[in-house]
């Protein structure tokens, strides 16, 4: 009778521990390039309001989708900067570190691309 008791109370505490494990899970997010040229990705800490250090840099190259993440310690997002030859581009007019960067909700796409007569940058959010 102890030992059923016992191990529904092992059961329970693991059962909560991966729960718990999964609620607090790093944010992802998917960069799909559309241009013929790399993009350069910096990734920040989902829950920074300043924004002075990049966690990661990667680059994606021309024509390819990666999926990256960040430690989004509770936020369930990411923020990010996208550069094409050294130019910042698509910046957010949503207030995230100075109204530079990208917020990229857990899951999410951008998509970059070619603008109007190929002469500007466009990102497209999903």
């Amino acid at each position: 009778m102890f030992r059923k008791h016992l191990t529904t109370l092992i059961l329970a505490a693991f059962a909560g521990l991966g729960l718990s494990l999964a609620a607090h899970a790093n944010p992802g997010f998917t960069i799909k390039n559309a241009l013929k040229t790399d993009v350069d990705l910096y990734i920040f800490i989902g829950d920074e309001t300043y924004c002075g250090a990049h966690e990661h840099h990667a680059r994606v190259s021309a024509g390819k989708t990666h999926t990256y993440g960040c430690s989004g310690r509770g936020k369930d997002k990411c923020k990010i900067a996208l550069f094409v030859e050294g130019e910042e581009i698509c910046k957010s007019a949503r207030n995230a570190c100075s109204k530079s960067k990208i917020v990229m909700k857990d899951r999410s796409t951008v998509i970059v691309r070619t603008g109007q007569r190929n002469q500007n940058f466009l990102c497209q959010f999903r």
